[in-house]
């Protein structure tokens, strides 16, 4: 019944606000690594000035009332000599992250000026993680995907991991539902005050993880197009950045969504399993719209300058479990698709809610 009536409010929600259809879809089973334990994961943004508003918009669609975010969000802390960041999520997170650190080496950002920590629960919505903040027995599993700057608290409550000087927090929601925004109400805002209250930086800033969307083919893929899906993510997104008001967006969806429309797409849509980034092309450029989001307006740092390629390694060959994927679906990114995969996560940063096709054949 759940299920049916998100289903239900999906389609007359985004008929109304969206013009177009969302289809509610079932969960996948996939291990996913923890302390201990594994659990079963369906998961998986862009300048900070460029959230899509238009001034004409309003609450009642004619121009008369201005849209009055919820919050006045912080801007990224430009010029920081450090950076602390804590992304809230699950298995998506892990794999935007997944190559943040070879990234960031090979623009020779010193490591110990970061820390980009991932408080990750799989198959996490942003309910779960509204009720996880309520709940302190409740311990996240936190994993540190770049740098070696150190915090307090490695293990604690939701609510002690947020009272630490974070500049950054990031947010996202569970692929399945990231389709809908009625699903975001009113978990996004209870997780908004959360960290608000609780971060001891009064600057923190917020923004949003702007995921990819399932394959073609995946079986419950209910737009049965990876682009009519992320159409439905992305304006999601928008709506995340003029109502709630988290306005940077990290457009890693609509990065992986311009690389499928280039020459690095492939059999299973740049995943591994229909459902998680693939692994080489696809979770590089994940990590490039990271870059190029939260660094390079921090630092000053180039993400478009980056020279690393990945090569696959032999669990990304042979992986299982977290790690398991197609044959076929994985890449290695070398001198000849670096340019292109630099490319789509560019585009995707200046036009987070806009598919690009006009690049060059090496992506120059």
């Amino acid at each position: 019944m759940k299920r049916l009536l998100y289903s239900l409010l999906s389609v007359a929600f985004t008929l109304c606000l969206l013009t177009s259809s969302c289809t509610h879809d079932k969960e996948d089973d996939t291990l996913i690594p923890t302390e201990n334990k594994t659990g079963q994961d369906e998961e998986a943004g862009n300048k900070a000035d460029d959230n899509g508003d238009d001034p004409s918009d309003s609450e009642n669609g004619n121009g008369d009332e201005p849209i009055i975010p919820y919050f006045d969000n912080a801007p990224l802390p430009i010029g920081k000599e450090t950076l602390r960041i804590l992304a809230i999520g699950n298995s998506y997170t892990l794999d935007g992250t997944a190559y943040l650190q070879d990234l960031l080496d090979n623009l020779g950002l010193d490591r110990s000026r970061y820390c980009v920590m991932v408080a990750m629960r799989a198959n996490s919505s942003l309910q779960t993680w509204s009720e996880i903040y309520e709940d302190e027995s409740v311990e996240p599993w936190l994993q540190c995907q770049a740098g070696t700057l150190k915090m307090d608290y490695n293990h604690a409550s939701l609510k002690t991991l947020l009272s630490q000087p974070w500049d950054i927090v990031v947010l996202q929601q569970v692929s399945y539902y990231a389709i809908t925004y009625l699903t975001y109400s009113p978990w996004l805002r209870t997780l908004i005050d959360a960290v608000r209250t609780h971060c001891t930086n009064p600057d923190v800033c917020l923004a949003w993880h702007l995921v990819h969307s399932y394959s073609d083919s995946y079986i419950y893929n209910g737009e049965m197009l990876s682009e009519k899906r992320w159409a439905n993510i992305s304006a999601s997104a928008q709506l995340v950045a003029r109502h709630d008001g988290i306005n940077v967006i990290i457009p890693m969806g609509t990065a992986i969504q311009n690389a499928r429309n280039s020459m690095l797409e492939n059999v299973t849509d740049l995943t591994r399993d229909h459902i998680h980034l693939g692994l080489g092309v696809a979770r590089y450029i994940a990590a490039c719209t990271w870059v190029e989001t939260l660094f390079d307006p921090v630092f000053g740092t180039q993400m478009t300058e980056l020279t690393a390629n990945h090569p696959l390694t032999n669990v990304e060959e042979n992986g299982t479990g977290f790690d398991s994927f197609i044959l076929g679906s994985s890449i290695a990114v070398t001198d000849d698709n670096r340019p292109l995969c630099i490319q789509c996560a560019h585009w995707a940063c200046t036009a987070p809610y806009q598919i690009t096709t006009e690049y060059t054949e090496q992506g120059e």
